[in-house]
């Protein structure tokens, strides 16, 4: 220890009764105020997040995690699922989407690749195995009473939130005008990861929709070319994010009844028996789910 530093502890061990009670009071007059200040600061925090939430939530076409008054059915037309591959809209939302027809809503799906890479098969080629799936997703769709399927026919495993699949997913959307939209959670399927759930083109179809809802499809500055081929600008009321995440929290989810619509659920994934070994084992996962 150099003698300045020995100096200043000398120093300090003779002080004054009188200077030490001096100190401690100002030591403790400093440490209030920095806790009130931490109190007020919080507090600010906290009503800025709550008006962010409240003006977000009125400007927003998203969901904004606050669905204690979801609209009733009879105040939208038609939904659009947006989804990677085929059999991503029967597996994440079949039940939903058979309910959905059932109450006379337009269901529409995107499946933005052809799912050419989901088998095992060395003898089967991605060529064919697109022929496959997209004639497995048009039988499934039939089952649930889907209107119309579009496959955009990207690589599968490769999708990309890329401005080409914006511009493809926005022109579909304006056209077909839909209010809401089904799409993957892009963040997280189940509470923790579970080997075979978690796909990188879950994550990027869903980060294109949410996108193509808000900014995109809304606002006319976004592929203008389209305005001009005579479609218009479109606002989307809601997007509906799917996942298995069993942790149901109802100020953040929506949980709808498909106990009368399991058995078409099933029905509609058991057309993709490509992805299958035993139909009664993928009834069962389902029931089980």
């Amino acid at each position: 220890m150099d003698e300045e530093s020995s100096f200043f502890i000398k120093k300090k061990q003779n002080a004054s009764p009188i200077l030490k009670s001096l100190m401690i009071a100002l030591f403790v007059v400093l440490c209030m105020g920095a806790v009130a200040l931490s109190v007020i600061s919080f507090h600010l925090s906290t009503q800025a997040n709550d008006k962010a939430k409240i003006d977000y939530c009125k400007i927003n076409p998203i969901s904004c995690n606050d669905n204690k008054n979801l609209p009733a059915i009879t105040s939208f037309s038609r939904v659009l699922v947006a989804v990677a591959h085929p059999d991503d809209a029967e597996g994440g939302a079949g039940g939903t989407i058979a309910w959905l027809v059932d109450q006379g809503v337009e269901v529409y799906y995107i499946i933005m690749t052809s799912g050419d890479r989901g088998n095992q098969n060395r003898s089967i080629t991605p060529e064919e195995m697109t022929i496959i799936r997209e004639k497995e997703q048009l039988a499934a769709a039939a089952v649930l009473g889907v209107k119309q399927v579009i496959f955009l026919g990207y690589q599968d495993g490769y999708l990309e939130n890329s401005d080409e699949v914006r511009y493809n997913v926005t022109w579909w959307v304006r056209t077909i005008q839909p209010d809401v939209v089904l799409t993957w959670n892009p963040i997280f399927h189940t509470d923790g990861y579970i080997h075979g759930y978690e796909h990188n083109d879950h994550r990027a179809a869903a980060e294109i929709v949410l996108q193509v809802a808000y900014p995109t499809a809304r606002d006319p500055w976004y592929y203008p070319s389209q305005l001009d081929d005579g479609l218009d600008t479109w606002h989307i009321k809601q997007v509906w994010m799917f996942s298995f995440n069993m942790d149901y929290n109802p100020q953040e989810h929506i949980a709808i009844d498909i106990t009368s619509y399991i058995d078409k659920k099933i029905l509609a994934f058991q057309q993709h028996k490509s992805q299958y070994t035993s139909a009664t084992e993928l009834a069962d996962s389902v029931r089980s789910d």
